[in-house]
């Protein structure tokens, strides 16, 4: 063994390369609509896609039911980012307005790591 490290965007990039080749090919549905219906910002999602930033499990999970798949295969990438080096999560404190609304404004930088699924 040469006890290198793995590349710690390797996983991140992996996952988004899979929730990329997903949405293209099982529906071809603009970033716009997916939006919609799984409740984060376009900008979000290209990020995800690129492997920029690692959605939280929720995110990855609704992806994969508005896509009509499994998420049982992603979970396993997904928990592979959780495995790799830091690599930026969007997780609690970049939650979006309607969560920050519902909490009444509470500090949620507090609620990280793995979500239930």
């Amino acid at each position: 063994m040469t006890g290198q490290q793995p590349d710690p965007r390797a996983a991140a990039r992996d996952l988004g390369a899979a929730l990329r080749s997903l949405q293209q090919q099982q529906s071809g549905r603009p970033l716009r609509s997916l939006e919609a219906a799984v409740r984060v910002s376009d900008s979000s999602l290209s990020r995800y896609f690129r492997g920029e930033t690692v959605p939280p499990w929720p995110v990855v999970r609704d992806l994969c039911r508005a896509l009509q798949a499994d998420p049982t295969p992603y979970r396993v990438l997904w928990e592979k980012t959780e495995n790799a080096a830091p690599v930026e999560h969007d997780d609690a404190a970049n939650a979006s307005p309607a969560l920050r609304t519902a909490v009444g404004g509470a500090d949620l930088s507090h609620m990280s790591g793995a979500a239930w699924w």
